[in-house]
């Protein structure tokens, strides 16, 4: 089976690609960039240019039964920060895309959306795909309205669509020096002996996903026949920031103090989030592996290997 990853030289990209490598099937990548963390990957066929591209995107399709989407631009503070940039640099190229796949014949699309956004405020807890899905932030929206267009697509040409709503991702090969994800930033943090700067009182509850547990969601999700659904991806458990500052004080030692920078919560942060994956352990046989100290262990091994910017 031939799969093309849309975003597959990213963080996340880079963990399905050495899944699916592993799994037998055949891998290409179109993305706007080369992988960051290490050279390009025997086996895979590239495409690299922008989405936009009339005639890359197309050539990327010839033949692939399969698409799994990851392409984003933005996180969640730059969409809050530029809402409209949001819309057109990820929205819009997403309808572009799904014209030429359904052109193509592409027979099944996985999309990989934010469980952490979408739903808003949780009146339950942990949150389920049956609960209400009022999102607060921009980046929250565009993630639902893409899941919509995609679901549109799938219901009138009768190809397959699977959405997973991916808790937080976390693991090797995140940008560390950046400023998302809070295991990574936190660990570069740490190795650049600066301070973590911690919005709000510290009590922000998360569900923290590693990254190659999100791999075999993804590999379930192209894989398992009658896969056409919407799926959560986490743990079920949820850590808050200072839970997390802990481990990362255990795993790193007594040789990097830590100091926490304090400041004001941001609107558009949800105070908790934890999702139920019950569905995805049923239809698709699918259950985290890593436990967080674990994988912030293994996160923090290969941080340790970077130079410091």
């Amino acid at each position: 089976m031939r799969v093309l990853i849309v975003g597959g030289n990213g963080f996340i990209g880079s963990h399905l690609k050495d899944a699916f490598l592993a799994s037998g099937l055949e891998v290409a990548v179109l993305d706007r960039l080369s992988e960051r963390y290490r050279p390009a990957l025997e086996g895979v066929q590239a495409f690299l240019g922008d989405l936009a591209d009339s005639t890359l995107a197309p050539r990327a399709l010839d033949g692939a039964e399969v698409v799994v989407y990851l392409s984003s631009t933005t996180v969640p503070q730059t969409s809050e920060d530029d809402p409209v940039n949001d819309i057109v640099a990820n929205l819009f190229p997403l309808l572009r895309f799904l014209g030429w796949a359904r052109r193509q014949g592409v027979r099944r699309l996985v999309f990989l959306s934010s469980g952490g956004m979408v739903y808003g405020p949780p009146s339950t807890l942990a949150v389920s795909e049956t609960h209400p899905t009022q999102p607060i932030a921009a980046h929250g929206i565009v993630k639902l309205m893409m899941e919509k267009y995609i679901l549109a697509q799938a219901a009138t040409s009768g190809a397959e669509a699977v959405v997973l709503r991916v808790s937080n991702v976390y693991g090797e090969r995140q940008d560390p020096f950046g400023r998302f994800g809070a295991p990574a930033t936190f660990l570069g943090c740490a190795a650049r002996r600066q301070p973590i700067v911690v919005w709000g009182d510290g009590e922000t509850v998360r569900d923290y996903v590693y990254a190659k547990d999100i791999a075999q969601a993804c590999l379930a999700a192209v894989t398992v026949q009658n896969a056409r659904s919407v799926y959560n991806i986490g743990t079920g458990q949820g850590h808050s920031l200072k839970d997390l500052i802990g481990i990362i004080k255990n795993t790193i030692g007594d040789d990097h103090r830590l100091e926490i920078e304090w400041k004001a919560r941001r609107s558009f942060d949800i105070p908790c989030i934890v999702l139920d994956s019950s569905l995805a352990r049923r239809e698709l046989g699918w259950e985290p592996k890593t436990a967080l100290a674990d994988g912030v262990r293994l996160t923090w091994e290969w941080v340790r290997t970077l130079p410091c910017p």
